[in-house]
């Protein structure tokens, strides 16, 4: 039942993605995605796997849950944080996009953790999630920014 309603709302994310009107330019929300994927792809593979820090199981479900998770539940809400730090005339919507989005992917991570996605091996490590979460969204905050500001000095985009 909660891997369907994790599903659920990865459709209900991935529609209000589209319907939502978006300021950063697509060259740009595609690089965002690219950054959000490669970052938290080399993050899990890479440090958690080969350090052994969560133990994955070898369910073809769970694997389809990581590769949800993976490839289009963190993109959306890291893409849609940083599409709302760009909105220029409202900063509240600025200021507020950081701790949602890292609140946002820490629940992505507590939700893979409660469905069995994986499992830590030396119990929940908090400080952790929090510090992937935090990295991932500020990686692709500043790379999107640099990649936006080069599109437009270029004249790609206005």
């Amino acid at each position: 039942m909660s891997i369907v309603a994790l599903i659920s709302f990865t459709i209900i994310a991935c529609l209000a993605f589209v319907a939502r009107a978006k300021r950063l330019p697509a060259p740009a929300i595609a690089c965002c995605w690219m950054i959000a994927v490669f970052i938290k792809d080399a993050l899990f593979n890479v440090a958690m796997l080969n350090l052994k820090l969560v133990e994955v199981p070898s369910e073809l479900q769970m694997l389809y849950l990581r590769m949800l998770n993976l490839y289009l539940l963190t993109p959306l809400i890291v893409v849609g944080a940083v599409d709302a730090s760009y909105s220029g005339r409202r900063p509240l919507r600025r200021l507020l996009a950081a701790p949602i989005a890292v609140a946002a992917l820490m629940a992505a991570d507590f939700s893979m953790v409660a469905l069995g996605a994986w499992k830590p091996t030396r119990g929940w490590l908090g400080w952790l999630s929090l510090a992937e979460a935090a990295f991932v969204y500020a990686a692709a905050l500043l790379l999107t920014g640099r990649f936006a500001a080069l599109l437009r000095r270029e004249g790609v985009v206005r």
